[in-house]
Order: structure tokens, then sequence, then C-alpha cells
């Protein structure tokens, strides 16, 4: 078993959440730090069950931090095939042989039963509640600052994928009919209403005339900027190095070092296996759109072939006029 220290839902130690945007490579980056066999990895937790505050809260008082805590001890519990079964599976030196075998199994068995509408759950091992956790999420990149704020030895890894590749992406899927929302990203005045009343929309100027003024790509660009100004303006309050800032690109070119940066957030070392993941899963391009298996390079510059350059340079205006200095580098 690691040296790394246990889940604590009551103060965030032992959990490393990696948060980003939608179509920021968090899928594939997530299973790198799942392939150390020390790690338990949480596919998005919280878009299966709701965190009870703000998409983007920005501090969380003494209710709001309870019940985060409250909903981190239920996501450390879960058994469900959607946050404890995304493919592929890995070793884990906490888990012996034969628990292997019965959680692949249930694993398969229960998503088998969920194309049938049953629930089905997984089993997961008698030792998992006591392995460093990777909580992978989109959903909360935004409220960062109430998440910090109600765990406060929480470790966190943004990643940040270029505009332009965000916002190709995003399009990409919405053409291909890929998501269940109704209403595209770009329309989403929910969202987009809560990220303009954020202190970091106030710092920057930003209204909504501004952004009902643009076409959908450049309502995309605002949305990158202030999701991410939002978490950045968190990650200075809570100080203390919890918050490390990843670009995906550079995940890109060296899988395996990014992985190792970020699982040293947990206290882990660098390991065997997840070098030979990040070898396997850059060979070839045939992951499909939610894929983990493709070349990472050739998809994160897809977006130079797919947007228009007049396209490309809005999304590069927006950016380097107004997101916060960390960021302008993307805009390159």
């Amino acid at each position: 078993m690691s040296a790394a220290p246990a889940p604590d839902a009551a103060t965030g130690r032992g959990v490393l959440l990696l948060v980003g945007m939608p179509r920021s490579g968090t899928t594939w980056t997530g299973k790198l730090l799942d392939a150390h066999p020390d790690t338990r990895y949480l596919h998005e937790p919280d878009s299966t069950r709701r965190i009870p505050v703000d998409l983007a809260a920005e501090t969380a008082g003494p209710a709001e931090a309870a019940a985060v805590r409250e909903w981190l001890r239920a996501a450390l519990a879960d058994r469900s095939a959607r946050v404890n079964g995304k493919l592929p599976l890995f070793r884990k030196r906490w888990r012996g042989p034969l628990e292997a075998l019965r959680h692949r199994a249930s694993v398969y068995g229960a998503k088998l039963a969920a194309r049938r509408g049953v629930a089905r759950p997984v089993h997961v091992g008698r030792r998992a509640e006591g392995a460093p956790t990777v909580w992978k999420s989109i959903e909360s990149l935004a409220r960062l600052g109430a998440l910090l704020d109600a765990l406060p030895e929480l470790r966190v890894a943004v990643l940040v994928r270029h505009p332009c590749g965000y916002v190709a992406s995003v399009l990409r899927g919405e053409r291909m009919g890929r998501f269940s929302d109704t209403v595209r990203a770009a329309d989403d005045w929910g969202v987009l209403e809560r990220l303009l009343a954020t202190q970091a929309a106030r710092a920057i100027g930003v209204t909504r005339r501004d952004l009902a003024a643009e076409p959908a790509e450049g309502r995309l660009a605002w949305r990158w900027v202030l999701a991410h100004a939002a978490a950045l303006a968190a990650a200075a309050r809570a100080g203390g190095g919890r918050v490390r800032l990843v670009h995906y690109e550079d995940c890109c070119r060296d899988p395996a070092g990014a992985a190792g940066a970020m699982l040293g957030l947990l206290g882990l070392g660098p390991h065997p296996q997840v070098r030979r993941f990040a070898e396997e899963s850059t060979r070839g391009d045939g992951g499909g759109y939610y894929g983990v298996r493709r070349d990472p390079a050739r998809a994160a510059a897809r977006w130079r072939e797919e947007l228009p350059e007049a396209v490309q340079r809005r999304v590069l205006a927006i950016v380097r006029e107004a997101a916060p200095p960390p960021l302008h580098a993307e805009a390159a």
C-alpha cells in the first residue's frame, strides 16, 4: 500500500482534483493518473451527483463547506460503474489478484446491466477507501474557490487546453450530436450569467451585452476565459502551492513526466505502469471522440485545420485582452 495519505472527506487530504473545461483532455490525463498502481480513480462524480453549491461559488461558508464535505464522503463511498468503471482498468497494489478479477467482472457486468436500465454496483475492493484518490471533474473549475475553502488539504491540478482547441472540440461535438445537453454551450446563459457574476468577471469588466454581441465562437472563448479566471483567483487566495496549472499541450509532449508532476501533489512518485500507458495510449488515432487512445499532439493541434482563421483571431484576441496573465501563453 502507498505511503501517501488516505483520503479524508473532512479535509480533502489524500485527494487530488484534476479539473478542467469540458473537451480539455481531462479524460486521457485522468487515466494517466489512474495508471499509477497506488491511486484510486473517480470519474466525474460531480457529474453523477451534483455538489450542493453553485457551479461558480467563489467561497464556502460553514453550511456550504459542510455540504461539500458530505458530498465528498458520499463520492468516496460511491460504487457506481459510471464513477468507478471508466476503461481501461489498471492493476492496483491495494487490490489483490482475486479482487482485481472480481472488480473487472463487476465493471463489465454493471455496464451490461446499465444498457437494460438496471443500476448494479461495482466491486471496488475492501481497501479502496484507503487509497490516495484522483477525482476527475469537468464541472467544478469555476467553483474551485468554494472547494478549496471547504477542503483545506485538497490538492488541485487545473488542466488548461488552448482556447482554440476547446472551442473547436465543443463545436465539433455539437455538430456530431455527442452531447446530451439540449442547449448549445455558447447559448447556455444560465452558466454564462453565473460566470459573469464572479469577482473575476467583474474585475475584467465584461458584461452580458458584451457576450450577446459575440458569435458562438466568441461566447465560448469568453466562457473559457471566465471559468479559468475564477479558478486562478481561487488558487491565488488559497496559496500554499495547493493548485498547479498544467497545460494540456505539455501533457501531450511528455505524458509520463506531466503525470509524475501531478502525482507528486499526492506524495506519489513515478511508476513504470504510468509510462507504459503513456506510450500505449499515444499510438495511433482510433480512440473516438471520447477515447483515451490516440495521438494527443495531433488531437491538440486539430483546431488549426478546423477553425477558420478569422475565428482563431477572434478567440485569441479575447484571451489576450481579457484573460489573467498566466493564461496569455495559451494565446500564442
